[in-house]
């Protein structure tokens, strides 16, 4: 279904975030 291709790219994103977030993105930082 397509609710666990959202899931899974859901994560993808919350790990690229988390690479990134500290210098890209620093409005969203929940757990650093």
């Amino acid at each position: 279904t397509t609710q666990v291709v959202i899931s899974e790219i859901g994560k993808k994103i919350e790990k690229y975030r988390e690479r990134n977030g500290a210098a890209g993105t620093p409005t969203q930082k929940p757990k650093s």
